[in-house]
């Protein structure tokens, strides 16, 4: 059969196949920005993190600077700082109040990180568990615990940082690192 070259140019082209693998990968990537940005972005959180902390100006930058302090980082991803401060506000209505405390505390008390919790428990401060929860969200990247557990952080998680050098965080792949991007062994039978 022989196309004129007007035939060749209007002939409607069969629609390009999407991959599975192509398939697969944005459907993990739609599932997991729902399952991880839902918890933060819902209008429940969202609202009852900013309405505990309007004008949160001094509470947010205590936060940031507690963080430094206890991790012992020169700077922290804003993006991350913002999400672990508004999950943290959101789990705990007294965070606000807490967090501006145990800044002061600091500054007041010109202590190191390594004292900072000897001195919180000694003097029995209400606000004594709040370091403990701001490193933990930082190198695990959840705030919370049980049912109420949210992830805020994974990749970026302290703890993952901390070995990337050598590891990566574990993934859903059944294999070692990087086996997914590799084509299958087909077998032949015959």
């Amino acid at each position: 059969m022989n196309m004129t070259s007007l035939e060749k140019i209007t002939r409607r082209q069969p629609p390009a196949r999407m991959s599975r693998r192509f398939f697969m990968g944005g459907s993990v990537a739609v599932v997991c920005t729902w399952m991880l940005g839902e918890p933060l972005l819902s209008p429940a959180a969202f609202a009852s993190a900013i309405a505990s902390d309007a004008g949160s100006s001094p509470a947010r930058q205590a936060f940031l600077q507690a963080s430094l302090f206890l991790t012992g980082h020169a700077q922290l991803p804003p993006a991350q700082v913002e999400r672990m401060y508004l999950a943290l506000a959101a789990s705990d209505p007294a965070f606000v109040d807490q967090i501006q405390a145990l800044q002061g505390f600091i500054a007041e008390r010109k202590l190191t990180a390594a004292a900072l919790q000897a001195a919180l428990d000694a003097e029995k401060a209400p606000f004594a568990a709040v370091p403990r929860r701001i490193m933990l969200t930082w190198y695990t990247g959840i705030v919370g615990s049980g049912a109420k557990a949210k992830c805020v952080a994974y990749e970026d998680a302290l703890m993952n940082v901390a070995v990337s050098d050598q590891l990566r965080p574990p993934s859903y792949a059944y294999g070692a690192y990087g086996t997914w991007s590799a084509q299958p062994i087909q077998k032949i039978e015959g």
